[in-house]
């Protein structure tokens, strides 16, 4: 009697992890129009600092959807793009990270340079946008 208990128990334990995991898988496949705005998102997020980089003496372009005033739009009002941009003291890219978002899905891009043989090395912003967000346990980009 006991060792019925016991494999009823097992079979209900695997059952509900065994549904919990194609649920989760589920989700993910739906998201599948969610992940490629995201992915589109965070390539125009790169385009534009190229072209803001570019043409900075003449630019006003402003790449970040989330500060109100942005030149970059999208048709979905739900997808956003946040760029960072890191360069040398001396105004010369090194980097540029793009993190494009859709509903729930988040995708990212780094684009770089090889890095100026300077003294002093890079800071972060040089003076076009504030440092690398880094929060703990979040993968680096």
């Amino acid at each position: 009697m006991l060792s019925v208990l016991i494999i009823g128990t097992s079979i209900l334990v695997f059952s509900t992890i065994g549904g919990y995991l194609m649920l989760q898988r589920l989700r993910e496949a739906s998201n599948i129009v969610g992940t490629t705005k995201a992915i589109f998102a965070a390539d125009s997020g790169i385009e534009c600092e190229l072209y803001r980089y570019n043409k900075l003496a003449t630019s006003t372009v402003d790449c970040n959807t989330a500060s109100g005033a942005a030149t970059l739009k999208f048709d979905d009002s739900q997808v956003g793009v946040s760029t960072t941009v890191l360069t040398t003291p001396s105004g010369q890219l090194i980097s540029i990270q793009s993190i494009g978002s859709s509903i729930k899905s988040k995708r990212a891009f780094l684009f770089t340079t090889s890095t100026p043989s300077t003294t002093g090395g890079a800071t972060p912003g040089g003076g076009v946008a504030p440092g690398w967000p880094r929060r703990p346990g979040r993968p680096r980009f």
